[in-house]
């Protein structure tokens, strides 16, 4: 075992932030290093509580974590809070403040507090959370919070890496409608109605119950265990040994049906692969791994579905209609299973107003990722322009980015004059691609 993967097994504080530092760093050296870290390090790994946990903006995510934080350490643990922080998009720059947010926290030594900057990443983690919480793991520490930015619809891959999502949200925003529009809600083991003071407590019970009704429409991730609602208020500490008492059942649930076990072997052939690959491709963190859509454009989409519909013999499977996009597609496909292709047909809804979608004819080709956060942070380190927007889901439900069709000053690498989708492939198109 290497000096720096023995310090991070004693627990050295100090060598195990140099070697998060290592995890996101994109240099190739850097890279490969890291992943023969991992390696070493990857058999004393998953013996944690994983506990993600995600809310709007202003819910009070960090003050619930410093509260929870805090009782799990008078329960004789120790404990380890990743955290994200927005990235400007201008300039990349990031407060970092969630250590300033958790002060009492953050002066007990048995808490090991780690803010990152999210990036172009809106998926709610940073590209090397993952890897972070392995390290965290291997440090000896018995459970880790993962926080998440806090964006929205988009905050749902927290949930793979961790056992238990929690999820935050005040009271008054738990109408039914809402809920049920929240993708991160069918992803729920728990709901926390946080802020539950200052006279609100009658309007937090009465959202809990709402929630609990939206939730009956979702079927639980697992198969012995009901999503739990409750109230608490993170600012009082008041329900919050409670919230650590569902965390725990949930836990007990998840080892009692053998469900953890499937989770955790789940998890450790993901992190098995994302160990290896620094070492592959000269350093390149990702893999392109097929073909995922191609979009053609026209002005009268009835002439490209009888080219590609009628006589090509591709199978209509939809339409999708976009205002703000000026499209209206149809939508075809070709093959199946992991090579499946879509094949856009589209034509502008006004052929005078941007974005033209018919022109180039070729409006862009959409190329499966086996790890798209990764793929950016490293092509924006080499060069590449990306579109505005950053990774964000998709219209088919993936994430995606898109690599600008050319170049500038600053970023000189584009798509040659095509504009290129990243799509994020989900884990049966990898493992049957990869």
């Amino acid at each position: 075992m290497s000096d720096a993967a023995q310090a991070i097994r004693d627990g050295d504080r100090r060598a195990l932030a140099r070697a998060i530092t290592l995890i996101e760093s994109t240099r190739r050296d850097h890279r490969a290093e890291a992943g023969a870290l991992l390696e070493t390090l990857m058999p004393h790994t998953g013996s944690a509580v994983r506990v993600g946990i995600s809310g709007a903006p202003g819910v009070g995510k960090s003050t619930f974590i410093e509260a929870l934080g805090n009782h799990v350490i008078d329960q004789g643990l120790k404990i380890a809070v990743l955290t994200v922080d927005p990235s400007s998009a201008i300039s990349g720059g990031s407060i970092l403040g969630d250590k300033t947010r958790m002060e009492t926290l953050a002066r007990r030594p048995e808490a090991f507090i780690r803010p990152s900057p999210s990036g172009l990443t809106l998926g709610g983690v940073t590209r090397r959370s993952r890897e972070t919480l392995l390290l965290c793991e291997a440090a000896g520490f018995d459970v880790i919070l993962v926080e998440t930015v806090g964006v929205g619809q988009s905050e749902t891959k927290v949930a793979e890496m961790t056992d238990t999502f929690v999820l935050l949200v005040q009271p008054g925003a738990g109408d039914n409608l809402q809920g049920i529009k929240r993708g991160i809600m069918e992803l729920a083991d728990l709901v926390f109605v946080n802020q539950a003071d200052d006279g609100r407590e009658d309007l937090a019970r009465r959202s809990a119950g709402e929630y609990e009704h939206a939730l009956q429409l979702f079927r639980a991730r697992t198969s012995n265990w009901q999503v739990k609602v409750a109230t608490c208020s993170a600012r009082d500490k008041v329900g919050i040994d409670s919230a650590w008492d569902a965390i725990t059942r949930h836990r007990a649930a998840l080892e009692a049906s053998g469900e953890l076990a499937n989770v955790r072997a789940r998890q450790a052939a993901q992190d098995q692969v994302r160990a290896e690959k620094p070492t592959e491709d000269g350093g390149r963190p990702f893999r392109i791994l097929g073909i995922q859509q191609i979009a053609v454009g026209g002005l009268d989409k009835g002439r490209l579905r009888k080219l590609w519909v009628d006589t090509l013999g591709l199978t209509l499977d939809g339409n999708y209609t976009s205002e703000k996009e000026n499209v209206d597609e149809d939508i075809a496909f070709l093959g199946k299973g992991a090579h499946r292709v879509e094949v856009d047909l589209m034509q502008p809804i006004d052929p005078d107003k941007a974005p033209r979608v018919h022109s180039p004819p070729l409006n862009h080709v959409g190329l499966w990722v086996d790890d798209l956060p990764a793929a950016v942070e490293w092509l924006t380190a080499q060069g590449m322009r990306f579109a505005p927007g950053g990774i964000r889901k998709g219209a088919s439900g993936h994430d995606i980015c898109f690599v600008h069709p050319k170049g500038n000053e600053d970023k000189p690498i584009g798509g040659e004059g095509v504009l290129i989708e990243l799509v994020q492939a989900p884990p049966e198109v990898i493992e049957e691609l990869a």
